[in-house]
């Protein structure tokens, strides 16, 4: 419960010309049911799109790693999937780096806005792209024989 006084002191700020007291006044207020969801959904979609990248890069090279295998029993002794393993995962090891200290910057002044979103939107675009790109590249190897 908030006291009659602090609510007065509250109203008064509000009203107040400062810009920044009167916003600061007005967080002060009392706060409905689902003041915070926005906030939450923001930062588990964030989540989910920095985390995505992971799961992307531990199933493709599942993937290859299979194929790889695959090819050994095989007797096949061409190159082409292992060296596309060792690439995937090198592009995997980078681009956490690179996220990771990406989200490391974010808590040195950035804030997350609608282009951190998109950026890691169109990060996760790509990475699946050239994850689509490798997987072609050996299963049609492995076809064509």
């Amino acid at each position: 419960m908030i006291s009659g006084a602090v609510k007065s002191a509250e109203i008064e700020l509000t009203g107040s010309r400062n810009a920044d007291v009167a916003g600061l006044a007005g967080m002060l207020g009392p706060k409905g049911r689902f003041d915070g969801l926005g906030s939450w959904l923001a930062g588990a979609v964030f989540w989910f799109l920095l985390t995505l990248p992971a799961l992307t890069a531990v199933g493709f090279e599942t993937c290859f790693v299979a194929r790889l295998l695959q090819s050994a029993a095989e007797g096949d002794k061409r190159a082409g999937p292992l060296l596309v393993s060792i690439a995937w995962f090198a592009l995997s090891v980078g681009l956490g780096l690179v996220l990771f200290v990406g989200v490391l910057a974010m808590g040195h002044g950035g804030g997350s806005s609608f282009e951190v979103y998109l950026v890691l939107l169109v990060i996760n675009a790509v990475f699946a792209g050239v994850a689509m790109l490798f997987r072609e590249l050996v299963r049609k190897r492995s076809t064509a024989e």
